[in-house]
């Protein structure tokens, strides 16, 4: 898995080299290898033994370890992968998908894209209030004031960039009180409602 990723983005690279009218400049091809490789991993997702999701989460945990900075479009199949937990699994898995998210917020938050800032949340929030695992509860609620910090500190950045963008946030079910705030405030609102 770790080469196959190398060798993609290798070639990536050799391919921006030789062609400086490519369409890699936009960054096309790069997002396109990078879902390609993701996508096969993600629809693991979807099958419910346990096995074949700790397989799974094992890559996952492999690609972010290896090539984790280099992630430029891939970070919302990451986040789906790691998110699919639910009541039937057991908790080696919610803790190997766990121990992704940790290492994700933990050394790639700066990485992740502005856009995928709500999956973040939302993810974390899964593993919050999951009940399978003590422990993990709790470490992901410190992990959201985590996230509440770093959304802090890049706050101009991150407005910028989601107002540039002109997306907001799904928050879920929409009311007066967040369709009037702009993406960023929505982001936090977000954030706080889950922390609730």
């Amino acid at each position: 898995m770790k080469s196959a990723l190398s060798q993609s983005q290798s070639e990536s690279k050799s391919s921006t080299e030789s062609d400086d009218n490519s369409i890699d400049s936009s960054g096309t091809k790069t997002t396109v290898k990078q879902f390609m490789f993701l996508a096969p991993l993600q629809d693991l997702s979807y099958i419910s033994h346990s096995d074949i999701r700790q397989k799974q989460l094992d890559c996952t945990l492999q690609i972010l370890q290896s090539s984790g900075d280099t992630l430029t479009h891939g970070w919302p199949q990451i986040f789906e992968i790691v998110g699919a937990i639910n009541e039937t699994q057991n908790e080696n898995l919610i803790r190997c998908a766990f121990q992704c998210l940790q290492l994700i917020i933990a050394d790639f938050l700066a990485l992740t894209p502005s856009l995928c800032l709500i999956l973040c949340v939302d993810t974390t929030a899964k593993f919050g209030s999951q009940i399978q695992e003590l422990n993990v509860s709790l470490t992901a609620i410190g992990l959201l004031w985590n996230i509440a910090d770093y959304l802090h500190s890049n706050q101009n950045k991150i407005k910028t960039i989601l107002d540039e963008n002109s997306i907001k946030p799904d928050f879920g079910d929409e009311n007066q009180l967040t369709t009037d705030l702009n993406a960023f405030d929505t982001l936090w609102m977000a954030l706080f409602t889950r922390l609730g």
